[in-house]
């Protein structure tokens, strides 16, 4: 059960952020007008940051449990594979996180250089 949990939220937190960054990016110039600022800083980034934080670590944690019960033989090959699955999407989805928060620092550095 922990091995599918972990998965499942590795997964939904991936569509969220899919989603959530597909609907702000394919928006039309100038949709947003002057409170376009408001709108990533109290929607787009909060529904992220969940995404992020429900799908990196503590869907990472959920997965080692599950995969430190297959190693003691508490669970089954399905939870092994499902844990591993569960694992690998929350990792990318971590270091992705982390990936994404750089270069945002570093193109926010860019622009206010360049000034």
């Amino acid at each position: 059960m922990v091995a599918i949990s972990s998965c499942i939220l590795a997964a939904g937190s991936w569509a969220l952020a899919m989603v959530t960054w597909s609907w702000f990016l394919t928006r039309p110039s100038g949709t947003f007008g002057e409170m376009g600022g408001v709108m990533f800083l109290f929607y787009i980034f909060p529904l992220t940051l969940c995404a992020w934080f429900l799908g990196g670590p503590i869907a990472l944690a959920l997965g080692g449990y599950a995969a430190k019960r297959v190693r003691s033989g508490e669970g089954t090959i399905r939870d092994g594979k499902l844990a591993g699955a569960g694992i690998s999407l929350s990792r990318v989805m971590l270091w992705g996180g982390v990936g994404l928060l750089l270069l945002v620092c570093f193109l926010g550095l860019l622009r206010a250089s360049v000034r």
